[in-house]
Formats: structure tokens, C-alpha cells, sequence
């Protein structure tokens, strides 16, 4: 018998590292062993952006080698949560693509990263297994995080 990957519909998908020139897409069927694979071969020096819709969020992530900008966007594109890194030095700037990220904004554990993505491709929410910054202004946290 033929072993099935498992895959999550997502209303949008931007991979990190578009194969054959293949972009964006709408209502896509996408393996979540790919997924993971992206976010990987990011450690291997392949830096990118990889964006996911999902329950009417889009989650955003920004990486080079051992740096990750996570985010969590409304349909207005408004950042309504980021990844949270509270034992982060303060007062440190991270260089990420070229732009400069407080260290606390950044997480630098690949597996940590993956969990936090695979999450969201199955839920549509944020994992609760790590620290996020919610805009109280823009969202509810409750609304953003997976059921307890």
C-alpha cells in the first residue's frame, strides 16, 4: 500500500525556495513534509520568505541561516502578532536580510520554527507553546491562539 503525505489546504502559499519558477498559489493542496523541507534548507544558507494563509491569517516568515522573523497578519495586512523571544538580550539588533530586528523579535531554533508552522497549516492559529506579542489594538489573542 502506497503511504499518503499528509497535506493541509491553505487559501494561499508563497514557498521559500519556488521550485521551477513556481510562485504563489491560491486554494493549494501543499505537503506539509515540504513545508518543513523549506524551512530547513534555510540552515543550509537557502534564505528566503515563506508567507501561508490560513482561517483568514497569513502567516509570514523571513528567514536567513539561524535567524527567523516570525509573523501573523490580518486581511488588511496588518501585522497583528510576532514571535516573541522574551530571554533575548535587550538592546540587541539582529541583521536579517538586511534589515535590522530586535534580537527578542527573532528566534534562532529551526525546530522550534517548524513546529510553529506546521501548527498554523493545520489550525489556522498560533501554537501556544511559544511566547507571541499580540497587538491588543488589532486582534484578540484568544482568536489568534490554537484551542486550549
Amino acid at each position: 500500500m502506497e503511504s499518503k503525505q499528509k497535506t493541509v489546504l491553505l487559501e494561499y502559499f508563497l514557498p521559500m525556495n519556488p521550485q521551477g519558477g513556481r510562485r504563489s498559489q491560491f486554494n493549494e493542496n501543499v505537503e506539509l513534509a515540504e513545508i518543513e523541507k523549506q524551512i530547513r534548507d534555510v540552515e543550509l544558507g537557502l534564505g528566503g520568505q515563506m508567507n501561508m494563509k490560513k482561517g483568514g491569517y497569513e502567516m509570514g516568515i523571513r528567514a536567513d541561516p539561524g535567524k527567523y522573523l516570525i509573523t501573523l497578519s490580518n486581511d488588511e495586512d496588518e501585522v497583528i502578532a510576532d514571535y516573541w523571544n522574551k530571554s533575548a538580550p535587550k538592546g540587541v539588533m539582529i541583521d536579517l536580510a538586511g534589515d535590522l530586528w530586535g534580537a527578542s523579535y527573532i528566534c534562532t531554533d529551526v525546530d522550534q520554527v517548524v513546529k510553529i508552522a506546521l501548527k498554523f497549516c493545520e489550525t489556522g492559529r498560533l501554537t501556544r507553546a511559544v511566547d507571541w506579542n499580540v497587538y491588543e489594538d488589532l486582534a484578540n489573542e484568544e482568536d489568534l491562539l490554537e484551542p486550549l
